[in-house]
């Protein structure tokens, strides 16, 4: 048969298909699989070794085509894993392998992968010692635009692997060098990373363009990042400051004054304040910001210039944002099909069905699923996702996004997240009132009560025609904010206090009683997608949002949900507004 015979592109298509579906099948009995770098970076993200833990990488010496997929590495001691590799090496089928081990040290693929002094996972770039400069040379007779991009993506993964600044900036520096030995690449700053460390050439004849920096910082467990986050009355934003020497922010390379631009890789710039500090607290132990120092950040500003033209890896308003989707079984299941694709972890498609519950909840057809019930499932294999599902009841929250929008945020290097979801498909949205005090008082009640995620300030006891109920407040709302900052965390009295200082008005941010239910059931706050589009710029109070500060202990209480002790009736009664 001839290359383009019909014919032969359906065999080839057919056995493809059967591979694929063979390796899907065999991976879920692999639980330790990883696809490619990116995964490996993604499954050791936050993780700490233990003092007894060794790091240990295998590599087949010589490959026989028959390897038992039953065979894997066991936890168990240093002379355990010694035997189990002798063991492994002990067989009749011509497999050979090579392994290393140790406690701090290990390289892997293209990674090297290091336990600090604290036990936590770093990564940098491995290459042996032996390597050529095997990158493409800028006469290649390929097309221009392909070399053009050659510089973009080789940064762009030297960003990826590094952990820490510092090994970014050595690897960059001797990459630059190793494209400039391969001639003069056709790299304009604007269409790759606007970063000095990785422009290959200078244009004498123009003006730098302002450095975006990315700044990925790492915590431990019960630490703090080591800065705050300011809105500032003279600037539009986000400002950094109060950068503490020697903790996360400050080794990562953040600056005082820095315009924090990005965070996770989403555009936050033009964001409510509060909803921003919360994407910070809600980052765990690795957190993403994309920053611009104060003078080029003015600069941007006289010229009246959009932060977003200097962005590369911005999603554009047109790419469609993964949804929320409150999906409810109401005795016919819940409408939807998963189907793993490519025979990759984490994959997996939904196949809905006409006029079922997944429809009814907005879930595009062939929707890629991300999360469920605020689970990342992107190691799951197909098996672990229907337990998982399986175990959620009804209703179920799961996270899609449409399948043709999957490439857009993988070109740029955005991992699609909860942060981005498009707050117009959420069943529950935080809302803001505006209270202005009459002589009786504004007329509601300001309780502690416990509820699903500890403790909790919800609004109670409404007066009839008062302010409160007439700005639309609601009996068992939940208080989220007041005068634009978060009040999660907070005592109650300095709750109280603040609503006090604020005079004759005040501007509470709240939820819903079932709202907030259906947040803390999927771990996550309403504040995170809070969006108020007609909100004036704040003229008189600078917030601040102390970033290394650990979080108040709320106050303790005996009471049952929605029930109070006669003491706490009384500390009730001193809050009233």
């Amino acid at each position: 048969m001839g290359l383009n015979s019909a014919l032969e592109k359906e065999a080839l298509k057919a056995l493809e298909d059967l591979l694929q579906e063979q390796i899907s099948t065999d991976q879920e009995c692999l639980p330790s699989y990883v696809k490619d770098t990116t995964d490996v970076l993604k499954r050791i993200d936050g993780v700490s070794l233990d003092v007894d833990m060794i790091l240990v990488t295998a590599d087949i010496e010589s490959l026989y085509t028959s390897i038992r997929h039953s065979d894997g590495l066991q936890a168990g001691t240093e002379m355990q894993l010694i035997q189990f590799m002798q063991g492994l090496n002990t067989n009749d089928l011509n497999i050979k392998l090579t392994y290393v081990f140790d406690k701090h040290r290990v390289e892997f693929l293209d990674i090297v992968i290091e336990a600090d002094d604290m036990g936590c996972l770093q990564t940098d770039v491995f290459r042996k010692k032996t390597s050529v400069n095997a990158l493409l040379h800028a006469t290649s007779a390929h097309n221009q635009s392909t070399i053009g991009t050659v510089p973009t993506g080789q940064f762009l993964r030297m960003r990826r692997i590094c952990s820490s600044n510092v090994s970014f900036e050595k690897q960059s520096s001797d990459l630059r060098e190793r494209f400039l030995d391969r001639g003069k690449f056709p790299f304009n700053p604007k269409l790759g990373i606007d970063n000095p460390a990785l422009c290959l050439g200078e244009d004498p004849g123009t003006n730098p363009e302002p450095a975006v920096r990315v700044c990925v910082l790492r915590k431990y467990s019960n630490c703090t990042f080591g800065f705050h986050l300011r809105m500032e009355i003279e600037r539009d934003g986000h400002v950094i400051r109060q950068v503490v020497p020697g903790e996360p922010a400050d080794l990562a390379g953040l600056k005082d004054g820095d315009q924090v631009l990005q965070i996770n890789g989403e555009y936050v710039h033009e964001q409510v304040h509060i909803r921003v500090v919360q994407k910070v607290k809600a980052s765990g132990s690795r957190l993403s910001l994309t920053v611009l120092d104060e003078a080029s950040y003015e600069n941007l500003q006289t010229n009246k210039i959009s932060p977003i033209s200097i962005l590369t890896n911005y999603i554009p308003e047109s790419c469609p944002r993964p949804r929320l989707c409150l999906v409810r079984n109401t005795g016919k299941g819940l409408g939807f099909t998963a189907s793993a694709t490519g025979g990759v972890r984490g994959t997996f498609l939904l196949a809905i069905e006409d006029g079922g519950a997944a429809q009814k909840a907005g879930i595009p057809q062939g929707a890629r699923l991300l999360e469920v019930n605020g689970e990342s499932i992107g190691s799951f294999t197909m098996s672990q996702l229907t337990k998982t599902i399986q175990h959620s009841g009804s209703p179920v929250v799961l996270l899609v996004l449409e399948s043709s929008a999957w490439g857009e945020y993988e070109s740029r290097g955005v991992t699609p997240s909860i942060a981005f979801a498009d707050t117009s498909s959420l069943p529950y949205q935080p809302r803001k009132l505006h209270l202005v005090r009459c002589p009786q008082g504004y007329g509601f009640l300001l309780r502690q009560e416990k509820c699903l995620g500890g403790q909790g300030q919800f609004l109670c006891e409404l007066d009839p025609g008062l302010p409160a109920e007439v700005a639309g407040m609601h009996e068992g709302d939940r208080l989220l904010g007041v005068n634009g900052q978060s009040v999660e965390g907070l005592e109650h009295e300095d709750i109280v206090s603040l609503i006090q200082e604020s005079g004759k008005q005040v501007t509470l941010l709240v939820i819903s009683n079932e709202g907030d239910r259906f947040y803390s059931e999927i771990g996550t706050s309403p504040l995170l997608f809070y969006e108020d589009k007609s909100e004036e710029k704040v003229s008189e109070v600078d917030k601040s949002i102390p970033i290394e500060s650990p979080t108040p202990s709320a106050t303790k209480v005996e009471e049952t949900l929605y029930a109070q002790t006669e003491k706490e009736h009384e500390a009730a009664k001193s809050s009233e507004e």
